[in-house]
């Protein structure tokens, strides 16, 4: 990073991110838009998570102008994880001067911190999306601060029963999630990959989507979804093995790569598929319902789809290491 000028600041998160505790007191580089740029984690509390953690210090910025250790993050009661996690809600961010000279704000604009300053915040929304979808692929965490989903729900939300008073929200609906954190490796990753504006490879930007919609009780685009998924990813190993595929004979236009065609033709191949053709054949019946006829079949119905889909990813999907 630039020795020149250094801008602090911090980020108050659109959506809490959940991380392990080792992420906790970490300083790691990225690049927002054009700007290098330092995200630092709060501090883990000495001797244990009484409290969540202790805000970053930020150079320049007395302490007294940080907040309280809640602004930053809370802990993860142990039913939700597995893995013992704290959420995060804001983030610590030291951005610092280009060695390219900025291109949208000129020299004679304002003074330097101003300008570096407002060219990453040009650039924030996107570089948040990207962290996000990194940490969705790796974690399964559901981060789509746009359209949130809760844990808790209501039958009914919005209608009041008169009963002397008036009553309301009579009949809850409660979801428990194990959830799992990124990890310090996961939150290096990622900061790199959206540092370099990566996208995740487009099967896993497909499923993540797939499981947001389940999960919000859109069952005939999750269907669509996986079926979609799968197609990327089958198409995907059908051009790895084309040698094997073509020395059976089983060759197909771009036409023909369907998800039937696809599996038939690898398996045929004798490449690996993660699962069996009876369940990619159930996979691609429950997507064709949903677009063919225009229904949804129901949650445990499209459970197994989604169990088949990262069974594919599994065997054939894009590497992430």
């Amino acid at each position: 990073m630039s020795s020149g000028t250094l801008v602090a600041g911090f980020y108050e998160l659109p959506i809490h991110i959940a991380v392990a505790h080792e992420v906790l007191g970490s300083d790691c580089p990225t690049q927002i838009g054009d700007i290098p740029a330092r995200v630092l984690t709060p501090r883990p509390l000495p001797g244990g998570l009484d409290y969540p953690a202790i805000p970053p210090p930020l150079l320049g910025v007395p302490g007294e102008h940080l907040g309280s250790h809640f602004d930053w993050a809370m802990t993860f009661a142990g039913e939700y994880t597995e893995y013992g996690a704290t959420c995060l809600r804001r983030l610590g961010i030291i951005l610092s001067e280009p060695e390219e000279a900025l291109p949208e704000l000129p020299r004679d604009f304002g003074q330097l911190a101003m300008r570096i300053g407002l060219a990453a915040q040009e650039g924030l929304d996107v570089w948040f999306d990207l962290v996000r979808a990194w940490i969705e692929v790796l974690t399964e965490q559901d981060l789509d601060y746009k359209s949130p989903s809760y844990d808790l729900t209501f039958h009914g939300d919005g209608f009041h029963r008169w009963d002397g008073l008036w009553l309301t929200k009579e009949l809850p609906a409660v979801r428990t999630r194990v959830i799992e954190p990124i990890s310090l490796d996961g939150w290096i990753r990622t900061l790199r990959m959206a540092g370099e504006r990566r996208e995740p490879p487009l099967e896993y930007l497909v499923t993540r989507d797939a499981r947001a919609a389940l999960l919000r009780g859109d069952l005939r685009r999750a269907a669509i979804d996986i079926g979609t998924a799968a197609e990327i990813t089958l198409n995907n190993a059908y051009r790895e093995n084309i040698a094997a595929i073509t020395d059976c004979g089983r060759t197909l236009s771009q036409e023909e790569r369907n998800l039937r065609r696809l599996a038939e033709a690898l398996a045929d191949a004798d490449v690996h598929l993660g699962a069996t053709r009876d369940e990619i054949s159930y996979l691609t019946g429950a997507r064709n319902i949903a677009v063919h006829e225009g229904r949804e079949m129901t949650l445990d119905e499209l459970c197994p789809c989604l169990t088949t889909l990262t069974a594919l990813l599994a065997e054939n999907g894009t590497r992430l290491t």
